[in-house]
């Protein structure tokens, strides 16, 4: 298997979810997509461009945002990095 490296270019930002899925208390599991809210996710690379998004920073994100794709076996998403509506700091 040959290994690819994924870099974001420009002002793009590759992210991976981490918005869980929510089960009721009857048990039914509610997808992410149905949900339709923000969703958090974690920065796994950010293009040369990017000024204010770091790789490493946990970041909110609208939902349905990005264009998907898959790293190693995981779905992450590929955005700008003016999608990011809030980016928490640990200061």
């Amino acid at each position: 298997m040959v290994k690819v490296k994924v870099e974001a270019i420009g002002r793009r930002i590759i992210v991976l979810r981490e918005t869980p899925e929510e089960v009721t208390e009857g048990g039914l599991i509610i997808p992410r997509e149905a949900q339709r809210k923000v969703e958090e996710a974690v920065v796994v690379t950010v293009g040369e461009d990017c000024k204010f998004i770091k790789e490493g920073d946990r970041i909110l994100i609208p939902w349905g945002e990005g264009t998907p794709i898959t790293i190693g076996g995981q779905e992450a998403l590929v955005l700008e990095e003016e999608s990011v509506q809030v980016r928490f700091s640990t200061k």
